[in-house]
């Protein structure tokens, strides 16, 4: 759809108070066209507050505590080990026990479908590559259930810090952090190079967050049409680093908040033209305007 052809008061990127930029932006959206006006009609509503459960056997628990203190709580499960909590209330989350004790953890929903998509089980050895404050992390913890052994690394270190305290509080004994840098990958550990490398490596790379524009309204005016071949080479780069730690029958996710081909589909193709020893199982983008969340792309490559 050619936004461009659309009048003032019909154009969804101009009502968006989006900069002229976006309607070439636009054109290359991971996003069918039929999605992108209800998408941008959705910047001007408030994101809802989810929490995801670490430890779906207490879930009663959890919801007695929400509705006690005044809080309107809708749970959904969507898996066994998955269960997200849709909430509203006039008290911050964070001042409530179910909080501070580790159950559960504010994640938006359509974050929440990627640490589903890895789909770790217990007992295998899994690597967050970037894993920053760890919300996926603990999410992939969740799904280990204290079995087997997973990774997390940033390149800043204070993001890790934030994880050892989030991962202590849920309980969770075997999360293992590290710095890392795509620039000079460390060696594989070596537990894991005995057993052949990670069955699951989840790439969450650094992106323009396009798809996070209603709960960062700033984005709108950061994203340049230059920043995406930036980010598409930083992108590669970090698959780059990651993929020969994968194990043969291993599977790689990657993931963006970024609604732009640019980052999500033309990157895989890039990488899998040079790497046909992957094959792409699945592509998907979740969240807005489907999903009362935020927007997010996801792609699980199989190593043959």
């Amino acid at each position: 759809m050619d936004f461009r052809r659309l009048s003032k008061t019909t154009n969804p990127v101009r009502k968006a108070g989006l900069p002229q930029c976006w309607h070439s932006l636009l054109q290359n959206s991971s996003l069918p066209p039929n999605k992108i006006p209800p998408f941008l009609q959705n910047l001007a509503t408030k994101p809802p507050l989810y929490l995801r459960v670490n430890h779906p056997e207490k879930l009663a628990a959890i919801i007695e505590e929400l509705t006690t203190g005044g809080f309107s709580a809708e749970a959904t499960s969507h898996a066994p080990d998955w269960i997200s909590i849709r909430v509203n209330g006039e008290r911050p989350v964070y001042t409530l026990a179910c909080f501070q004790q580790g159950l559960v953890e504010i994640q938006d929903l359509a974050s929440q479908h990627i640490g589903a998509a890895v789909a770790a089980q217990p007992g295998m050895a899994v690597w967050d590559a970037c894993a920053g404050g760890g919300g996926k992390t603990l999410q992939l913890a969740s799904q280990l259930k204290n079995r087997g052994v997973l990774y997390a690394s940033d390149i800043r270190g204070y993001k890790l810090d934030e994880l050892r305290r989030r991962v202590r509080r849920a309980g969770f004994h075997n999360v293992r952090r590290f710095i890392f840098d795509a620039e000079s990958a460390p060696p594989l550990p070596r537990e894991i190079e005995k057993s052949g490398g990670f069955h699951r490596i989840l790439v969450d790379a650094p992106c323009s967050g396009s798809g996070t524009l209603r709960r960062n309204p700033d984005v709108r005016f950061r994203i340049m049409p230059d920043d995406l071949p930036r980010y598409a080479a930083l992108q590669l780069k970090l698959l780059e680093a990651v993929h020969p730690f994968l194990r043969r029958d291993g599977k790689l996710v990657y993931a963006t908040c970024s609604i732009f081909r640019a980052e999500n589909e033309d990157v895989i193709t890039r990488f899998t033209t040079t790497h046909p020893q992957f094959v792409v199982e699945e592509t998907r983008w979740v969240g807005s305007p489907d999903l009362d969340a935020d927007t997010m792309f996801y792609a699980i490559l199989a190593h043959k």
